[in-house]
């Protein structure tokens, strides 16, 4: 429950509760972890309409809703432009990226917004998701206000089809000299 807490802290602090028009909430961040922050947000928002860039919202990396929040209008949108660039994005209030425009609507609406580049506008974030540490970027300057840890986003190793037939396993050793030393193992691991 930390996840839907903490994505509508931003909007109490802008004013949402207080708002007759329509909040605007940009979000970037994750590929990862976007079905998990979209399905979240749905739970929470009274949706009146969905519009989004893929084949579903959840699998897109641009996608905005619109409907209320506790009886208040607000609009979301995202723009999952990956982990490290969120970072930098949210931190440095970067006011170039792009978010599908918030008054695309036919009847109340949303119209499926097509290419973003047609139907775009540009913004700087409130909310960035990440499955890293700011430390652990190459923007770690100026400093994230907050930096909350609202959920885990597990992720799976794999072999390649040509990978030996008695691989099996990948022990905890070689994972720490592949990920925690210099990047290779020799072939006695």
């Amino acid at each position: 429950m930390k996840l839907k807490s903490s994505l509508f802290i931003v909007a109490a602090t802008v004013g949402l509760a207080a708002s007759s028009q329509a909040q605007v909430i940009d979000i970037v961040g994750s590929t990862a972890g976007r079905a998990a922050v979209i399905n979240n947000v749905l739970a929470l928002v009274n949706e009146t309409s969905v519009a989004y860039s893929g084949a579903s919202a959840t699998a897109s990396n641009q996608t905005i809703i619109q409907g209320t929040y506790l009886g208040n209008p607000v609009t979301i949108r995202f723009n999952f432009t990956g982990s490290a660039a969120g970072v930098n994005q949210v931190a440095n209030q970067i006011a170039t990226v792009q978010f599908y425009k918030a008054n695309i609507t036919t009847n109340g609406a949303l119209d499926f917004p097509g290419a973003l580049n047609v139907n775009a506008e540009t913004s700087a974030p409130e909310i960035g998701y990440s499955d890293v540490f700011q430390s652990t970027t190459a923007f770690q300057v100026p400093a994230l206000a907050v930096e909350d840890e609202v959920s885990v986003i597990p992720f799976q190793f794999f072999k390649t089809e040509n990978g030996a037939a008695g691989l099996t396993n990948v022990t905890s050793q070689q994972i720490r000299q592949l990920f925690g030393g210099p990047g290779e193992a020799p072939l006695s691991l």
